[in-house]
């Protein structure tokens, strides 16, 4: 049903514009990387707000999507609603967290994120999601060699692929996106 690496229609334009609104309403932020902000860095330079925890809707799809690929990933986080601005970026990144957690005696849990997907919430020329062309030739591209994708449609990927966003254009890139992750013993 789904592919990795393969773009497929996902959310309706009404959909993309509730996510938006909800966005736009809740005072997106200067977005960080761990867990110092990044406002006037080299690695990132956009704004994010994360979308209702209590709203499950757009949680249980995504869910969905990646139970297609692993029946043990769960959603740890919240989904993120990404505003790129024109000149606004991710750098070249991965997606992998590891969270350790005591478990019982000796043993200790460790969530790791295996899965990201991203939504195309909000299109814009000259902006978008790159990943590595010369490793993955066959995904659709724009000229600029961003992933091509319409609004609504979104794309599976390993967390642990490096990519980046960027928006070179003078449209605003919004997107969404979420991580699934997994439990390991030790």
């Amino acid at each position: 049903m789904y592919n990795l690496y393969k773009p497929f229609d996902f959310l309706s334009k009404d959909e993309c514009q509730e996510i938006i609104n909800h966005g736009r309403t809740h005072e997106p932020h200067e977005a960080m990387i761990g867990k110092s902000p990044t406002s006037n860095t080299r690695q990132r330079k956009c704004k994010i707000c994360w979308y209702d925890h209590n709203n499950k809707k757009y949680k249980e799809k995504i869910l969905k999507v990646f139970n297609t690929f692993n029946k043990n990933v769960f959603l740890k986080d919240d989904l993120q609603i990404t505003f790129y601005k024109p000149n606004d970026f991710y750098g070249w990144h991965f997606d992998t967290l590891r969270r350790k957690k005591k478990w019982w005696m000796f043993f200790s849990r460790e969530i790791v994120r295996l899965l990201s997907i991203t939504v195309e919430l909000q299109p814009a020329p000259k902006a978008g999601l790159f990943l590595d062309a010369r490793v993955y030739p066959d995904i659709p591209r724009n000229e600029d060699l961003s992933i091509k994708l319409k609004q609504g449609q979104a794309i599976v990927f390993p967390s642990k692929i490096i990519h980046m966003a960027q928006n070179k254009g003078d449209g605003e890139r919004i997107s969404l996106v979420a991580w699934g992750s997994e439990i390991t013993k030790h």
